[in-house]
């Protein structure tokens, strides 16, 4: 990430991200386990947990 400007995204093992509709939810199998957005800022690289939720949430929310 420290060659790039974009948003990505990290899965842990025995976790997922479900895409539908434009919307998306993360789930997992073990506890302990979650998904990242990974993304550059002030020269340093920046990792913030996706928020687990039973509802499904906007894509535009990974971008914010």
């Amino acid at each position: 990430m420290r060659k790039y400007s974009a948003t990505g995204i990290a899965i842990d093992n025995h976790c997922a991200m479900k895409f539908v509709d434009g919307q998306f939810r993360v789930i997992t199998a073990k506890r302990g386990v979650d998904a990242y957005q990974v993304f550059r800022k002030n020269n340093k690289v920046v990792i913030d947990e996706i928020p687990k939720k039973n509802a499904y949430l906007p894509i535009a929310q990974l971008y914010e």
